[in-house]
């Protein structure tokens, strides 16, 4: 009852205003009534339209008592930049939030049509949402592929990594891989990431799983793009293994070590630090044996480093050169003067023959 009140009382001041020999006590005598039913922000909304050329039709639509001063402004600011009414009668509704607003707006401010406009135009999207289809559609993308992520299951974030796919030109199938709600958007972009760096659908769909986070996506991912093949990446690929000791196993991969070197520390039970030192003790040449010693992961950290030196100090120990003793750098000085001496004298030799 109240609210009809209100609007009867709206519809008085907006007949003395309509009229054609309007004078300023009319305009005093509407606004006095206005008063009656707007806040003094959504007042000045009002007056702020009159101010700025808008007609009493443009500013009906949104003298609402169901619009807050912010809608209000959104409203008043589609007619301002020549908006129809047709195209303003899409967003001035009491369900769309001020921010739902301008996204609408925008929209046809940027040339959309009504068409293209009303995929988005849906009190159901938050508007960030309604601003990531928007930017599909402003950059060209087909109907077909906004429609892939204009679904209010998406949050922005997501619907953000589905749009750049399709316009780092991913076909519909790549796309399609991660444009689900399971996924994370920082998931999705591990996955887009993989196509965009050339990665195959074999490779990509090793990590493009809800239980891989974004962190061990990418470990992943590099991976393949190191050029380590299908075998090396699934021994890491699997998420009993953090971000860390992924990280492990894939710098043993890469700096040459074999599956069977990797697979010594490839478990879950060795920290990441754990793993680095038994990966060091098999890059700087210990056999399996002297690593086997020390890669159990009741030994700390500390613990293996201190065997590792050990080991690595026996090694260059055993093929150190053994210094000569004086008398042996003697008795090779006398052997080398001896085999001089024998060359002069067979030279003489052959000498006095050919003189003959």
């Amino acid at each position: 009852m109240e609210k009809q009140r209100e609007m009867e009382i709206v519809k008085q001041a907006f007949v003395l205003l309509d009229k054609e020999d309007l004078t300023d006590a009319m305009v005093d005598e509407a606004f006095g009534l206005l008063g009656k039913v707007f806040d003094g922000d959504c007042l000045k909304q009002i007056q702020k339209g009159f101010e700025d050329g808008l007609t009493p039709e443009q500013v009906s639509v949104y003298a609402n008592p169901e619009f807050t001063g912010t809608q209000m402004d959104q409203i008043r600011w589609g007619f301002e930049n020549r908006l129809s009414m047709e195209q303003v009668l899409v967003y001035a509704k009491p369900e769309f939030e001020w921010g739902h607003m301008v996204q609408i707006r925008l929209g046809f401010e940027h040339g959309l049509s009504m068409e293209q406009v009303s995929v988005y135009a849906k009190p159901e999207f938050e508007w960030d949402q309604m601003g990531q289809i928007r930017l599909g559609v402003e950059r060209d993308l087909s109907m077909e592929q906004v429609l892939v992520y204009a679904k209010p299951e998406f949050t922005g974030n997501q619907i953000e990594q589905i749009r750049m796919g399709f316009e780092n030109r991913l076909s519909m199938e790549q796309v399609l891989v991660y444009a689900k709600p399971e996924f994370e958007w920082d998931q999705m972009g591990q996955i887009r990431f993989g196509f965009e760096h050339g990665l195959s659908m074999e490779q990509v769909s090793v990590y493009a799983k809800p239980e891989f986070t974004c962190e061990q996506m990418r470990e992943i991912r590099v991976g393949f793009e190191q050029s380590l093949s299908m075998e090396q990446v699934s021994v890491y690929a699997k998420p009993e293994f953090t971000r860390d000791q992924m990280d492990q196993i894939r710098f043993g991969f890469e700096h040459g070590l074999s599956v069977e070197q990797v697979s010594v520390y490839a478990k879950p039970e060795f920290t990441c630090d754990q793993m680095k030192q038994i990966r060091w003790g098999s890059e700087q040449g210990l056999s399996m044996e002297q690593v086997s010693v020390y890669a159990k992961p009741e030994f700390t950290c500390d613990q293996m480093e201190e065997k590792r030196v050990d080991f690595i100090a026996e090694k260059e120990a055993s093929v150190s050169v053994k210094k000569p003793s004086l008398a042996e750098k003697i008795m090779a000085a006398k052997k080398e003067q001896g085999q001089a001496i024998s060359k002069e004298l067979e030279k003489s030799r052959g000498n006095e023959e050919l003189a003959k």
